[in-house]
């Protein structure tokens, strides 16, 4: 500030620009403008030292960019403008941005084929398997369960291993309707791990619904007993899956008749 200097950065790769507010406001079109024309004067910010990279992870950063580049570029009234004339000045601008873009992706992909021990190939499918368990009501991503798994093999546990919180079970010995409290919850039963959600009562009453399992007073006592549920609470349960069904039913029939009517209609 004046002749002194009141903060001094070194290192640092922050630009500021310096306008009149009184002439020049703050608005996206003079942030976009800016931002231009950083990218025209200073465009070694926006490269990556790719001798710090895998060669896939910077194409994958240059793809970011350019494609966030092509986003701020794109002008409505450009394109509103394109007519079918070849000659088009307006047509033959976003070609050219369109080719120009298709080439970088190409150029991405044929990275990503030249590595295929990357990141980008893993097989979502068999990591979603070795890894997430799905249920009723919840997905849980559970790390290191696997045995020959190259992301747990290179991602170990930062500190010491943490063991999985056991699913709620039933407390038999108590009266009233409890679970065993967690340090004394098991992990299996029989010699095998537990099933998923096998003591979840609303997705248990929804399968025995299906296997008409639930339509006895006696059938009711056991489920009851065995899920820990009020036969009250239960009832109200099976009535709200059986309108759920109804519900059902009178959709399919109506969407048939739809169906129906609009395939006699001729125009």
């Amino acid at each position: 500030m004046g002749s002194k200097d009141q903060l001094k950065m070194t290192d640092t790769e922050v630009v500021v620009f310096n306008r009149p507010n009184n002439f020049v406001g703050s608005n996206g079109s003079v942030w976009a403008s800016e931002y231009m024309r950083l990218r025209y004067e200073e465009p070694v910010l926006f490269v990556v030292d790719e001798s710090e990279l895998k060669s896939s992870t910077a194409s994958l950063t240059k793809l970011v960019d350019q494609l966030k580049l092509y986003c701020l570029m794109s002008n409505k009234s450009d394109v509103l403008n394109i007519s079918p004339n070849l000659s088009c000045a307006h047509r033959q601008h976003e070609i050219l941005r369109a080719t120009s873009l298709v080439r970088i992706l190409t150029s991405f992909q044929d990275t990503v084929e030249e590595e295929p021990n990357n990141y980008l190939d893993v097989d979502m499918n068999t990591l979603a398997e070795l890894h997430v368990e799905v249920g009723e009501k919840y997905m849980e991503y559970v790390k290191c369960t696997c045995e020959h798994c190259q992301i747990c093999a290179t991602n170990t546990w930062v500190g010491p291993p943490c063991c999985k919180v056991p699913k709620p079970y039933p407390d038999y010995a108590s009266d009233g309707f409890h679970y065993l409290d967690v340090n004394s919850t098991p992990t299996e039963v029989d010699g095998e791990a537990r099933a998923i959600d096998d003591f979840q009562p609303r997705k248990q009453a929804a399968d025995q619904m299906k296997e008409k399992k639930l339509e006895s007073e006696e059938q009711l006592d056991t489920f009851s007993k065995k899920f820990i549920v009020e036969k009250t609470r239960l009832r109200k349960y099976i009535e709200h899956l059986t309108d759920l069904e109804i519900k059902r039913k009178k959709r399919e029939r109506t969407e048939k008749n739809c169906q129906s009517k609009n395939s006699r209609k001729h125009f």
